[in-house]
């Protein structure tokens, strides 16, 4: 955006300095070219604040969004937990049990 704003503030600068050189030296002229340029380079500058806000609420929201998704996974374990579901450890433990059963049929057959 910063990059965007620079050049256009570039090309804005550039009609100035041409429209003053219409002006042919006449100081009235170039004060009111001046001033003109001078709110469209103030209006830019503002146009382009309000994308980079606009921009940043949008990341915010992003932002706020995941965490709240993820703030509600983990009250779903934490309640499932409490419930009496097993944890990571019992999983595991029962992941090897099955493993070891697997292992014995297979020699089995």
């Amino acid at each position: 955006m910063k990059t965007v704003l620079e050049q256009r503030l570039k090309i804005l600068d550039a009609e100035r300095q041409a429209e003053i050189a219409k002006a042919g030296g006449d100081k009235e002229e170039e004060a009111r070219v001046n001033a003109r340029y001078g709110r469209r380079k103030s209006e830019r500058e503002l146009e382009n604040e309000a994308a980079e806000i606009a921009l940043k609420e949008k990341h915010l929201a992003e932002q706020s969004a995941e965490g709240a998704k993820r703030q509600a996974a983990a009250d779903a374990a934490a309640g499932a937990q409490a419930a009496g579901a097993p944890g990571r450890e019992e999983a595991t433990a029962a992941e090897q049990r099955s493993a070891k059963l697997n292992e014995e049929i297979a020699k089995l057959q």
